[in-house]
């Protein structure tokens, strides 16, 4: 599997530290929807195989045990060595729409993903906003 340049990562985690600002909400009291990067460096843990870093970034797995969060990253290391097996590596993602719901606490983000295989697959990514910052649900 190719490597992610340095410069890529650096990028994703000042997008990623980007979502700590806490200028998050609209003057409707609903939180300001996170920009696509914030989105696809979110995803981009998974994408870089970074899957502990993806299971922090979940809100459902808060609270969890060391044991239950070892077991999400297993589960994600096998999807995705499935996905690239079948699908070869991920060339491009971007994100085709978001759907607000909940009063704009959460949202089903969709994404398109483009594989080597020239395969394009659209990926639900839901999200919800934990008072202070978008994470994955």
């Amino acid at each position: 599997m190719r490597r992610f340049p340095v410069s890529f990562v650096i990028v994703c985690l000042l997008l990623v530290q980007s979502c700590h600002s806490d200028d998050k909400t609209s003057d409707a009291g609903a939180p300001q929807l996170p920009t696509h990067e914030e989105i696809c460096a979110c995803y981009g843990l998974y994408l870089q195989g970074d899957y502990a870093g993806y299971v922090a970034a979940m809100q459902s797995c808060d609270g969890k045990t060391p044991a239950y969060r070892k077991q999400m990253v297993h589960l994600l290391k096998q999807h995705a060595k499935l996905s690239a097996d079948r699908n070869g590596k991920v060339l491009s993602v971007r994100v085709n729409r978001i759907e607000p719901h909940d009063g704009g606490r959460m949202l089903n983000v969709f994404l398109i993903t483009q594989y080597e295989d020239g395969t394009n697959e659209e990926i639900l990514l839901p999200m919800v906003y934990d008072g202070s910052r978008w994470r994955l649900q």
